[in-house]
């Protein structure tokens, strides 16, 4: 009802909410943002606050400035951060930051190793850690090992930045972890009792009386009659004949509508949008045009969503080798 009263005025709703919340902020907009930077932008007005103390989040990726899809309908998360980190009481030193000695801007931040760094340059390197799925935040003079309540207290990190880590933590574990895999229903974590079982049942999803409450320990897809986890990957054949494409903003040309997970091999089918693509089993971010991976802050490294890029030649399946 709110949305459609301003949409008679020619205006347009955008709905966020900061990922520390649950509460749901609706902004009224001249147009819809389409981009990261819009959304930064709209965001920070509203808050008061400069655009660089706000990010996009995807899960728990943080994104940088291509262009997204922020649909009027969908629900967009905002990590806030510490605009000015300062240090806690008792706990400043006058010795050297460990990442730019003397160099380092402001003052400087006792670690339980009796190291220093100042509370930004803290952050900063536990988040490049972070999202290089490296969970050891390690002292660099040292290689004393930091637990996360320090790394909050010591880097003055904002609540948002506390529950984006870990959130964040918590996947890379997940991730990295054999036992524990996310039921692709509720996203809830499950692990199995039988190892040698690949139908797994989620407690949560047939509590709650859902129809299919089972998924593939290998494949991480809803468990159906007759399954067999080969059915979900592509064959060669759809590869070498599939529909020839030219991509939303971009405008690349002649690129293939199928592609395998360059990582996980899930037959990956594109309907629209641009050339960016998250696998929904993996969580790999790749180019759909020339296949090149992500950096670890989800940006491609062929350049933005609307850049022109090579166009990869169809792919052959590791197992047809």
């Amino acid at each position: 009802m709110f949305s459609s009263f301003w949409q008679l005025f020619g205006y347009s709703t955008f709905k966020y909410r900061r990922v520390s919340g649950n509460s749901i902020s609706t902004l009224v907009l001249d147009k819809q943002p389409t981009s990261v930077l819009e959304v930064k932008s709209a965001v920070s007005k509203s808050l008061g606050i400069g655009a660089d103390d706000v990010d996009v989040i995807s899960n728990t990726t943080i994104l940088e400035n291509y262009q997204c899809d922020f649909s009027k309908d969908n629900l967009t998360e905002i990590l806030v951060h510490t605009k000015y980190r300062r240090v806690p009481a008792g706990k400043r030193t006058n010795r050297e930051d460990m990442f730019e000695g003397n160099m380092a801007d402001g003052d400087r931040v006792k670690m339980s190793c009796k190291h220093a760094a100042t509370p930004e340059n803290l952050y900063r390197y536990c988040l490049s850690k972070l999202n290089s799925c490296d969970l050891r935040f390690k002292c660099m003079e040292c290689s004393t090992t930091w637990e996360l309540p320090e790394i909050a207290t010591k880097a003055d990190m904002s609540d948002d930045e506390y529950v984006f880590f870990s959130r964040k933590m918590t996947q890379v574990f997940i991730d990295q972890s054999n036992d524990i895999h996310q039921c692709p229903t509720c996203r809830v974590n499950c692990s199995r009792k039988d190892t040698k079982n690949k139908q797994v049942q989620c407690l949560v999803c047939k509590k709650e009386g859902r129809t299919v409450y089972s998924f593939c320990w290998e494949c991480n897809v809803p468990w159906t009659k007759n399954h067999n986890c080969k059915i979900f990957f592509l064959t060669q054949e759809i590869l070498d004949n599939c529909e020839r494409i030219t991509m939303e903003y971009s405008d690349i040309q002649n690129v293939p509508k199928v592609r395998a997970c360059p990582k996980c091999e899930l037959y990956i089918e594109h309907e629209s949008g641009c050339k960016t693509m998250d696998c929904t089993s993996c969580h790999h971010t790749f180019c759909f045009s020339c296949l090149k991976p992500a950096d670890e802050n989800g940006v491609l490294q062929c350049g933005m969503y609307s850049s022109k890029c090579e166009v990869a030649p169809i792919q052959k399946l590791k197992r047809h080798e």
